[in-house]
């Protein structure tokens, strides 16, 4: 046997072998991707009082930004719950608020331009000593909140820790 021909039939067999395992790696990043938690379907509410349940349609995939024109939020630390209150927002146009942990939203309220304050149902609510983001979305003109569809305001944003609630003595 040709040891040139051999070793030629190992180098095949190597770059087929680093093609499959590479092949194999980049299916499983792409299966864990897409099952990470993004768009659960969300409700709010907001001092507005327009009544709408938001829906997502996300699917995962990377969000439309757009920069702010003015919007401003503050969020207090406040005690864990099952909504947030927004301090303060200055709003330029029709807005979506969002409420997010480290994985996923877990509500949005929709407030119109110029609302000074409000507050945010969520489904899933705080735990005392965790950190949570509140981010603003762009209304697209369908009045349903949608990760994919509205406009993340790149630089507008605000966080809170949620601590325990306070006990009265009596």
């Amino acid at each position: 046997m040709d040891m040139s021909s051999n070793t030629t039939n190992w180098v095949i067999i190597g770059a087929v072998a680093i093609v499959l395992v590479l092949g194999g790696v980049w299916l499983m990043q792409r299966s864990t991707d897409e099952s990470i938690d993004t768009g659960t379907p969300t409700t709010g509410t907001n001092t507005g009082g327009n009544g709408t349940t938001p829906t997502t349609t996300g699917t995962g995939t990377t969000p439309i930004t757009t920069g702010a024109k003015g919007e401003k939020i503050t969020v207090d630390n406040q005690a864990a719950g099952i909504s947030v209150r927004i301090a303060s927002m200055n709003l330029t146009r029709e807005t979506w608020v969002a409420v997010r942990d480290e994985r996923s939203i877990l509500g949005a309220g929709r407030f119109a331009a110029g609302t000074a304050s409000g507050s945010v149902e969520l489904l899933r609510g705080t735990e005392a000593g965790k950190s949570y983001s509140v981010v603003v979305y762009i209304d697209n003109g369908n009045r349903a909140f949608d990760l994919t569809g509205d406009e993340l305001v790149t630089g507008v944003s605000d966080t809170f820790m949620a601590t325990a609630a306070a006990t009265s003595t009596q």
